[in-house]
């Protein structure tokens, strides 16, 4: 992994950690979020369980996925949206289970 591939990780992690210490979502100022009211939205964080994705300096991939995607149901739900995640643990999701969630939930 080159220097410049490390430090985005490192940044990724520390925003991260961030975000899920932060009680509190920002929304965009001057942006229509109202478009987002009754639109079902799946969200898949990638990874999880035995299959953690690449791990630097301990930070495991599959947390700063699951970490994101945790955030990012927050700020959408709050916006009205109904939102599906095929994992909100650190669990595995086979491919597979990914595909049927899809075909059962029907996103938009």
């Amino acid at each position: 992994m080159g220097a410049s591939m490390h430090k985005f990780f490192i940044a990724a992690a520390i925003a991260a950690i961030a975000i899920s210490l932060n009680p509190y979502i920002s929304f965009a100022s001057g942006c229509d979020y109202s478009t987002l009211k009754g639109r079902r939205i799946m969200l898949d964080p990638g990874h999880g369980g035995d299959d953690c994705g690449a791990v630097r300096h301990g930070v495991k991939e599959s947390h700063l996925n699951l970490s994101a995607a945790l955030n990012l149901r927050k700020f959408l739900e709050l916006s009205g949206a109904d939102v599906i995640m095929t994992r909100d643990t650190d669990e595995a999701v086979s491919l597979n289970g990914r595909f049927d969630a899809i075909d059962k939930v029907k996103p938009d």
